[in-house]
C-alpha cells in the first residue's frame, strides 16, 4: 500500500498504520496505548519487534509463507519510504529506532538486511554498519 512519504516525524505513526495494515492487528501494536501510538519512536520500536518476529516465523516456517511475505513486503516498503523522506529527522528515527535494533540471530539479521530497499541499506551502511568511532 503506497502512502505519501512522511515529511516530518509527526506523520510517521499514521503513515505506518496505513502502509502496514497487518501491524494494526499485531500484538506489538496493541501493546501501545493510544497516546503511545502517536509517538514516532515508540511505534517504530514496536514495528521493529514485529518485523523481527515475522522474519523469524517465516524462516522457521511457523506462519504461512504467502502471508508473511506480503506483510514483510509492506514493512520493507514502508521503511524504504522513510529512508527516502526529505526529512533528516524522519531518517534519523529510522536509523535510531529500527536499523540500530536489527540484532538477533545472524540468520534473521541477514534475512532482514538482504530484504531492505536501496535507500534503507544506504542508511544502514552509513550509520550502523561502521560501528562506533574509535578515538
Amino acid at each position: 500500500m503506497t502512502q505519501k512519504v512522511p515529511s516530518g516525524p509527526s506523520e510517521v505513526p499514521s503513515f505506518l498504520t496505513k502502509s502496514v495494515p497487518g501491524f494494526r492487528a499485531s500484538a506489538e501494536f496493541n501493546r501501545l496505548d493510544d497516546a503511545s501510538r502517536r509517538v514516532p519512536g515508540l511505534i517504530l520500536g514496536q514495528l521493529t519487534i514485529y518485523l523481527r518476529r515475522l522474519q523469524t516465523e517465516l524462516i522457521h516456517r511457523q506462519i504461512g509463507a504467502d502471508v508473511a511475505r506480503a506483510e514483510l513486503q509492506d514493512i520493507y516498503s514502508a521503511l524504504e519510504a522513510l529512508a527516502r523522506s526529505p526529512s533528516n529527522d524522519v531518517q534519523n528515527l529510522l536509523v535510531v529506532d529500527v536499523l540500530e535494533h536489527l540484532h538477533g540471530s545472524s540468520e534473521i539479521r541477514e534475512a532482514i538486511l538482504s530484504s531492505l530497499g536501496p535507500s534503507t541499506r544506504d542508511l544502514y551502511a552509513k550509520w550502523v554498519e561502521p560501528g562506533p568511532s574509535l578515538p
